[in-house]
């Protein structure tokens, strides 16, 4: 099994459904050539042709025939006890979460979250933490971090499930009797003058 590419067995099944290239490269979408490629790579580490053409597509080997239920029982395993997701009873369930949450939506939604979890899920515990951006995605790769709420524009990958769930706006604040700013702040007002910034590590 060293350095044998698990991804080879998809191959050989829908090959072994499709009984054709074309329609096995659209169910896996790969490209023809790029599933010819795997099928060869294949073919070379079994050390038979598994498949051979025939007019209307392609004819199983009786070495492919002998593979067929043990190729199709791995990947069965493998769809049932690793990728199918655990049950989740949140009226039992006895754990905590870790959330990284910037100062918006610890105000936005962690008295919600909290309110929702006490009625929902009451032995579950949610800790809160905040940290540099540069540090987040490893945290979650690391699974350090379960969820992200927040802004973090930095954020990104194909590993990465994001979602909006709301709009929300800044104010800008002067003291009352302003001698710059009356009724309304412009954009020009705003850019001449001084600011105020409070910048902690890990907030936006």
């Amino acid at each position: 099994m060293d350095k044998f590419d698990l991804n080879l067995l998809r191959v050989f099944d829908a090959v072994w459904c499709h009984r054709h290239l074309g329609l096995a490269s659209k169910e896996l979408e790969l490209s023809q050539p790029a599933l010819s490629h795997s099928l060869k790579r294949l073919r070379d580490r079994i050390g038979d042709p598994l498949f051979v053409k025939v007019p209307h597509g392609m004819q199983p080997t009786a070495r492919a025939a002998h593979l067929a239920p043990v190729v199709q029982s791995v990947l069965a395993s493998v769809r049932e006890q690793v990728l199918a997701a655990p049950g989740f009873d949140p009226k039992n369930a006895r754990r905590s979460f870790t959330i990284a949450m910037t100062d918006v939506g610890e105000v936005a939604l962690l008295p919600k979250l909290l309110g929702r979890l006490l009625s929902e899920a009451p032995a579950v515990d949610v800790r809160t933490v905040s940290m540099p951006p540069r540090d987040l995605m490893a945290a979650l790769q690391r699974g350090e971090v379960d969820l992200a709420i927040g802004y973090f524009p930095d954020i990104d990958g194909s590993d990465i499930l994001q979602q909006r769930l709301f709009r929300d706006c800044f104010v800008c604040v002067v003291r009352a009797g302003h001698p710059a700013v009356h009724s309304r702040l412009t954009p020009k007002q705003f850019q001449d003058l001084p600011h105020a910034v409070v910048q902690t590590e890990g907030r936006s």
